[in-house]
């Protein structure tokens, strides 16, 4: 499990690549070369965002359920086990077919107007090696 600071980030970050569609680009500041789009995909890959964004939506996902059955089971007592059953099996299917691909390509842009090519190449380094893998895989939940 990742650290709250984590989840609040990705959900963050999905807010603002959504924002950013609506918005002018700024000029960039550095002198120093823009990050590629194929720079930020490798430190998503290094990173594990895809991984690390299905397990948040699946946790946000199952809290978002479990305050659904209250609700519903409050509204209307008479509800069967059953029903609450196969809203949640629908519930749980659309969590599985989010596109998370497209997400993350609707990142990309916020993470290269903030980032260089040594910034993201200094992150992949790091990310890439023992202690960066230890620290994506022990950080506290």
């Amino acid at each position: 499990m990742r650290s709250k600071l984590h989840q609040h980030l990705i959900v963050a970050l999905l807010a603002t690549a959504t924002a950013v569609g609506q918005q002018p680009a700024a000029p960039a500041v550095s002198a120093e070369s823009p990050a590629t789009r194929e720079d930020i995909q490798h430190l998503f890959e290094v990173t594990h965002v895809h991984e690390q964004m299905r397990t948040t939506m699946q946790l946000i996902m199952a809290q978002q359920q479990k305050m659904i059955r209250e609700t519903i089971k409050q509204r209307d007592p008479q509800i069967t086990e059953t029903e609450i059953g196969k809203m949640e099996v629908k519930t749980r299917d659309l969590v599985k077919d989010l596109p998370l691909d497209g997400m993350l390509d609707d990142m990309i842009p916020v993470y290269q107007k903030h980032l260089t090519k040594s910034d993201v190449e200094a992150m992949v380094s790091f990310y890439s090696s023992a202690t960066g893998q230890k620290l994506l895989r022990e950080q506290p939940g």
